[in-house]
């Protein structure tokens, strides 16, 4: 047989050379089985991926990514919030919650429904309760007498019209009468923003879409988990703090992100309106309104590509301005500054700095253009932009009609503040309004969102409540003012607060303020302002805000039974509001009644197992109990859920020490203060653990870093006066235990601990005064009397 040789195929087609009688060899496969065979490792991926999928949902390991969530409370179908909503766009140990929202899932004819889509301004920050949605509600229920008002707040702080576009989506199919849209501060900052810390910086929309639909499986969901327990990811100081985590993240007015990010608003402002309409509610838009007067600019810097010496000329010209400025030479500032601007005139600070003097001329017309032009040339862009609120104006002229409502907020609010520009009037910083911004806002917005109710209804406009009137019905008062800016005091204790060329007037003033509301902090004054909150309560017995206000000003006033029996309200009326629980388990924990604190703090947990000041308050309800492991677990949990959070480090030294483990406990008070250094409370637990291990010189560095950083610290001045006796230091002793007496002149002991160093130190007359002075403040001082027969029995001889 000859050897099988290559084929050549004949002119004709046929095969040449000699036939064969092997087996027959296969057929190729066809071109479909081809594919089939291709497609098929695919198909099993796909398979496998969607199994797991299901898998995961069904077995509740994969989370919901919807905004509403169903529930059932006492038997009717309702929608509440998901207060996972915020993981699939924010690292979810830094992701804001929505606020507590409870609608009916079957809208009744008298319901009027009102959503209020947002950010934080739109929210209320820093306290909802007393925010513009919660006016509006007030405003409109007394306008619709026989309807039943709910204006639902899905505004979040730190989201951006990226985030609105997907609540809305959902809005779409909960029956809303109305949507008012009041957005626009966030969109660089927030997520997918030209300067967010939260991912990539303005990619495509499609990407945004992909990213969003990938975040919400169970599988994204799973590897992130796994992802966020690697070492490498722990960072001790990770967690939410605000405006400072974009310190590092400049946008100019020139830079492409931000024509991107702009593109990015009008797009999903446009759908969000199409998706209001196409539901049948009347939409809402409104400009927004900033800080101008009031607020420097965040970060200002010349536009990149400048040339080096007209850079130099500008900087010279710029700080002889300054210099000028500072020696009240107004004029001459003035002409420096206005110079400079010639050359570059894309500077923030320099347009503020001008801005001011024209107002301080009264030339408010020609200040406001500055004022406008600082904000628009911040680099660090917490406040929307000249261009961001034409965008909104566009888009409501594009969808004008009988359903389209549209407010101008930032020029009918300009129109009330002094000289037409808005500050402190209006604004408790940066673009968060004060009380009576809100109402402003809310009263605006009111006309828009009753024109649906009252079309064709034949009913007389009744008169809009004043400002005096809403705070009464809302239970406002001084001390609810003056914790607020508590609040904003802390705010401007950080970055990038600090940094603002006006923040020392910034904090003097709010310093003011709360100075001329101390008063509101009295006992007697809290009593009356837990009073009228009773009356409102009265007046809107079904609504939980107003009992859980009601609780704060009755625990302020030291009422903790009718604290707790508010907060039990609240809870009933509001089952999955974790606030009521935890309140009512703090409550009672911190009144020795840990046993009954304890089912409220683990209900608390329930619906929010991420709540980490309950998972805190858990553990120092065991530690009272002496479960220090349980105790511990909790601890550890809420640190791994918020590595930055001192307090839980601090409280599980406590623990710990509790337990007789002094040199753990360190650990713990040592890890507190790198995240929140010169903490006095925290130095003085070091020092109780530094004393069970003998470190004497260690234990005298603590005490004496306590009272440097809080000298109203009683027990430790108190305790270093006497571990610097009791270690043989006499004299520092001496200084500190008369710096003891002068500060608490009635504290006994002290006037004791003083008589036995002079006694030490031989000076008798002195020791038996010191004595004298402690049985004077407590009869029955064994030690004081024991020392003064000690001290008296030589002269008796």
């Amino acid at each position: 047989m000859k050897p099988r040789g290559d084929r050549v195929r004949s002119a004709q087609g046929k095969t040449a050379g000699p036939r064969t009688t092997s087996a027959p060899s296969h057929s190729r496969p066809t071109p479909l089985k081809r594919w089939v065979f291709r497609l098929a490792p695919l198909a099993l991926l796909f398979a496998a991926f969607f199994a797991l999928e299901a898998g995961l949902r069904w077995t509740g390991v994969a989370r919901s990514p919807r905004y509403f969530l169903p529930a059932l409370h006492q038997g009717e179908k309702r929608w509440i919030e998901n207060l996972r909503f915020g993981w699939r766009f924010f690292p979810k140990q830094i992701a804001r919650t929505p606020q507590p929202i409870s609608i009916r899932q079957a809208r009744a004819r008298e319901d009027f429904r009102v959503f209020v889509l947002g950010e934080s301004a739109a929210l209320g920050d820093p306290n909802p309760a007393f925010g513009m949605p919660r006016i509006l509600e007030i405003l409109l229920q007394e306008a619709l007498p026989h309807r039943r008002v709910q204006v639902v707040n899905v505004a979040m702080t730190a989201i951006n019209s990226h985030v609105l576009r997907e609540i809305a989506e959902e809005c779409s199919t909960r029956e809303g009468d109305v949507w008012i849209v009041y957005a626009g501060n966030n969109e660089v900052i927030g997520p997918f923003g030209g300067g967010t810390v939260f991912g990539r910086q303005a990619p495509p929309r499609a990407a945004i879409a992909a990213s969003l639909a990938w975040r919400g499986t169970g599988i994204a969901q799973l590897l992130e988990s796994w992802v966020a327990r690697a070492p490498s990811v722990q960072d001790e100081r990770a967690g939410w703090t605000g405006l400072e985590m974009f310190k590092d993240q400049q946008v100019a007015w020139a830079d492409p992100r931000l024509k991107k990010v702009h593109q990015h608003f009008e797009a999903n402002l446009d759908y969000i309106v199409k998706k209001g309409l196409a539901a049948g509610a009347r939409v809402v838009l409104s400009t927004v309104a900033c800080n101008l007067r009031d607020c420097a600019p965040f970060g200002a810097s010349l536009p990149g590509g400048i040339q080096p010496d007209l850079a130099r000329r500008w900087n010279a010209l710029y700080r002889d301005g300054v210099a000028a400025e500072s020696r009240a030479d107004m004029t001459s500032a003035l002409e420096l500054y206005r110079a400079a601007a010639e050359l570059e005139a894309a500077h923030a600070e320099l347009q503020f700095r001008i801005a001011r003097l024209l107002a301080a001329q009264s030339k408010d017309a020609e200040a406001k253009v500055h004022f406008g032009q600082a904000r628009d040339h911040d680099v660090q862009r917490f406040r929307i932009d000249s261009a961001a609120n034409e965008i909104i104006r566009r888009v409501a002229k594009r969808h004008s009609g009988e359903q389209l409502g549209f407010v101008d907020s930032e020029q009918r609010l300009s129109e009330t503040s002094p000289g037409g520009i808005p500050g402190r009037d209006l604004f408790l910083e940066h673009v968060h309004f004060n009380f009576e911004g809100n109402y402003a806002l809310a009263r605006l917005l009111a006309p828009e969102a009753l024109r649906t109710a009252r079309a064709g209804s034949g009913t007389a406009p009744r008169p809009i409540l004043t400002l005096q009137e809403c705070a009464a019905r809302l239970g406002f008062s001084d001390w609810d003012r003056y914790q607020t800016l508590r609040k904003i005091h802390e705010r401007l204790q950080g970055l990038p607060y600090t940094i603002q060329l006006d923040h020392g007037e910034q904090l003097e003033r709010v310093q003011g303020e709360m100075a001329s509301l101390r008063p509101s902090l009295e006992p007697g004054a809290l009593r009356a302002a837990a009073a009228r909150v009773g009356d409102a309560v009265r007046r809107r017995s079904d609504d939980w805000v107003l009992r859980d206000q009601h609780g704060k000003l009755l625990e302020a006033a030291g009422d903790v039974e009718g604290a707790v029996a508010a907060w039990m309200k609240t809870h009933e009326l509001m089952p999955h509001f974790v606030n009521a629980p935890y309140q009512i388990g703090n409550l009672l924990d911190s009144a020795g009644r840990s046993r009954e604190a304890e089912p409220f703090l683990r209900a608390a947990l329930q619906p929010m197992p991420h709540f980490v000041e309950a998972m805190n308050a858990l553990g120092l309800c065991l530690t009272a109990q002496k479960r220090f492991a349980e105790a511990n677990s909790w601890f550890a949990k809420a640190l791994e859920w918020r590595p930055a959070f001192a307090t839980a480090h601090v409280n599980w030294g406590l623990s710990l020490a509790a337990e007789q483990r002094p040199m753990e406990a360190i650990t713990h008070y040592e890890a507190a203060l790198r995240l929140r250094p010169g903490h006095a409370n925290t130095h003085y637990n070091l020092a109780i653990a530094l004393k069970a291990l003998n470190r004497t010189n260690d234990l005298l560095v603590q005490l004496q870093k306590t009272v440097q950083l809080n000298p109203q610290f009683r027990e430790a001045r108190y305790n270093l006066a006497s571990e610097l006796a009791a270690h043989g230091k006499l004299e520092a002793a001496l200084a500190e235990y008369k710096e003891t007496i002068a500060r608490w002149p009635e504290l006994a002991d002290a006037h004791y601990g003083l008589a036995t160093v002079h006694a030490r130190l031989h000076q008798n007359q002195h020791a038996e005064e010191a004595a004298k002075a402690a049985l004077r403040r407590n009869p029955n001082h064994a030690g004081a009397r024991s020392l003064l027969q000690r001290l008296e029995e030589p002269a008796q001889r």
